[in-house]
């Protein structure tokens, strides 16, 4: 059975629980809590659509910001994905194994190297925007195109206020 089908199953399982009434645990219908469950599903959907290309979340992750900026630097990817440097450094690692991508001398910096996809990788990551808009479609797939307009603009304006209210 894949992550898909197992976490899909066990969120499908508590939900009908606390649909029933005076059956709700606390806590578990709150904003933090739904979003925590979808995360899980994404990420279990998306790592069952990766399988069968050899990829791990972290390795799409990295993937998916080169394709926005090829030419990035380690430092640059790490920044964007949002992963600690050692982790980035170990994900390159693994893609440049594969034959994914390549370090390349940076330009300006002796230290620095520029991330460049292989023909192999390129050919990879190209697929690679399908499988999130699958993915998305099928989490999504009880919206109409209006409410997940919606439902995404109020995500990005909920993280535009985070990113505001830090100092």
């Amino acid at each position: 059975m894949s992550g898909w089908a197992i976490i899909s199953t066990s969120v499908k399982k508590m939900w009908n629980e606390m649909k029933k009434p005076g059956t709700t645990p606390k806590g578990r219908l709150s904003f933090g809590w739904q979003i925590q469950m979808l995360a899980r599903i994404i990420e279990s959907g998306m790592q069952d659509r990766l399988d069968p290309l050899g990829l791990t979340i972290p390795e799409f992750t990295c993937l998916m910001a080169l394709l926005e900026g090829e030419g990035s630097t380690q430092t640059d990817l790490g920044r964007i994905t949002g992963a600690p440097e050692y982790a980035t450094s170990r994900t390159v690692e693994k893609l440049v194994q594969a034959n994914l991508v390549e370090r390349l001398p940076h330009p300006t910096s002796r230290r620095a190297h520029q991330i460049h996809f292989t023909k192999k990788g390129k050919a990879l990551a190209i697929q690679l925007p399908g499988l999130i808009k699958a993915n998305n479609d099928h989490i999504l797939g009880g919206l109409s195109k209006t409410q997940r307009a919606q439902l995404e603009g109020l995500l990005r304006q909920t993280l535009d206020h985070i990113a505001d209210s830090v100092t």
